[in-house]
């Protein structure tokens, strides 16, 4: 069963390669410690490809929020700084817990839908 399950997994993960597009891409260490800054690199690119230039983000990307979820599930907005080609921010873990790191952006030129992305981390 659990072949099958792995096989069913890596045909589904095959069958989406063509499918593939533009994303902000959230780039952290998995793994921090209790008191110690944690920085985060925001950047868009399409997988395995090299970052695209801020100046260059399609439309208003750029209008990203950032978000941090506690382990309490309080939301926090972080502040991100502009770099050349990625943004980033910082945060220092206040006790141990699943921190959870999303995005969140309104296109206005795709009809002011809701896009988010996340990344679990762990302390």
């Amino acid at each position: 069963m659990k072949n099958k399950l792995t096989l069913l997994a890596l045909a589904l993960l095959l069958s989406v390669g063509n499918a593939l597009a533009h994303a902000l891409w959230i780039q952290t260490a998995s793994v921090g410690k209790v008191g110690q800054k944690q920085t985060v690199r925001i950047s868009y690119a399409e997988p395995g490809d090299k970052p695209e230039k801020i100046a260059d983000w399609y439309s208003d990307v750029r209008a990203f929020e950032l978000w941090l979820i506690g382990p309490d599930q309080q939301k926090t907005k972080l502040t991100t700084v502009p770099g050349d080609d990625f943004f980033t921010a910082e945060f220092t873990p206040e006790k141990e817990g699943v921190y959870t790191v999303a995005t969140g952006h309104s296109a206005k030129d795709l009809g002011a839908q809701r896009s988010t992305s996340s990344t679990p981390l762990r302390w």
